[in-house]
């Protein structure tokens, strides 16, 4: 049997499995729909169960669907959006707060004109918005029944969904450096999370994962999940991802490897659709290897989504 990869793109709204082969050729493919839940103007939440069994369902079916060996597992998350548990149990206690989720403006708002939030923003290197994960992980620890309770008593764990989908899949509670970054309590210097803005927070680090390289061994997936236990081996951000695998795809482009090149640079465009960048290097690798048509979709898709981004002329 040829080795070959796992990788699952968690996102927002959809979650796709794909089985790729050494010269990162994908095999097999399977993607469903995740529904979102507004129960307030401004709040956006998902069930993270749901979130959970779509990426086993897909993962299942792409394995079903191929008879490789399946070396490693890489997962890319939706970033921001978090999600609170119980450590024995592993049942989640409220909804996942999405990234798009806007409940905690206000607290941002008390913050920005504080001493804490110019700390913060000097810490983390990012501005005070809700966008970010750490108010949301607050109003959790202030809103949801014996949440901090429970925290003193060692029961309770939180994350972003990376976190969250890495304790049901290994029962490791890990994150990655790019996720952590945005969360708003993670000081790059240092690579871990900040204790002065954990403290400015009221956010106990004991809830919060360990913080890690993005390719590294995140543990093995649970034999009972698969079949057999396959190793976590990347777990980053979607669009981290992306740039990643486009950044690939420009070194072997870079090298006359146009086959890998296309299959790196379609890589990033199955996790960020609209990422122009991508699209506009494709083409280029489409072009050099003389298939001008589908070179010109895709610096037309590229320069729809940047106009900045124009075609290149004759043998440019």
């Amino acid at each position: 049997m040829i080795p070959a990869i796992l990788a699952v793109d968690q996102g927002t709204t959809r979650t796709k499995a794909l089985v790729f082969d050494a010269a990162a050729r994908p095999l097999a493919e399977s993607a469903s729909e995740i529904p979102l839940t507004y129960p307030h103007p401004g709040w956006v939440e998902q069930d993270p169960r749901d979130l959970l069994r779509s990426v086993v369902e897909n993962a299942r079916a792409v394995l079903a669907a191929t008879s490789a060996r399946i070396v490693a597992f890489g997962l890319a998350n939706q970033g921001e959006t978090v999600v609170m548990w119980h450590r024995r149990s592993g049942e989640p206690l409220y909804n996942a707060i999405s990234w798009q989720d806007r409940r905690t403006e206000d607290f941002c708002d008390q913050l920005m004109h504080s001493d804490g939030g110019w700390l913060i923003q000097e810490r983390t290197g990012l501005p005070i918005d809700p966008y970010f994960s750490a108010t949301k992980l607050r109003w959790l620890l202030d809103n949801v029944p014996d949440a901090r309770a429970m925290a003193k008593r060692g029961e309770l764990l939180a994350g972003t969904t990376d976190a969250w989908l890495l304790w049901c899949l290994t029962g490791e509670h890990r994150t990655d450096d790019t996720t952590a970054s945005r969360t708003m309590l993670y000081n790059p210097r240092s690579r871990d999370w900040d204790q002065d803005v954990l403290d400015v927070l009221e956010i106990p680090r004991s809830i919060l994962p360990a913080v890690q390289p993005s390719c590294s061994l995140f543990g093995p997936v649970r034999a009972d999940i698969f079949g057999r236990p396959i190793p976590v081996t990347a777990s980053l951000v979607d669009q981290q991802a992306a740039l990643f695998a486009t950044n690939s795809g420009r070194r072997l482009l870079n090298t006359g490897d146009l086959e890998g090149a296309i299959a790196q640079f379609q890589s990033a465009i199955r996790a960020v659709p609209n990422y122009a960048a991508a699209h506009f290097q494709l083409g280029l690798a489409l072009k050099r290897k003389g298939e001008g048509e589908e070179a010109a979709r895709e610096f037309q898709k590229a320069h729809d989504l940047d106009p900045r981004l124009v075609p290149p002329r004759g043998n440019d």
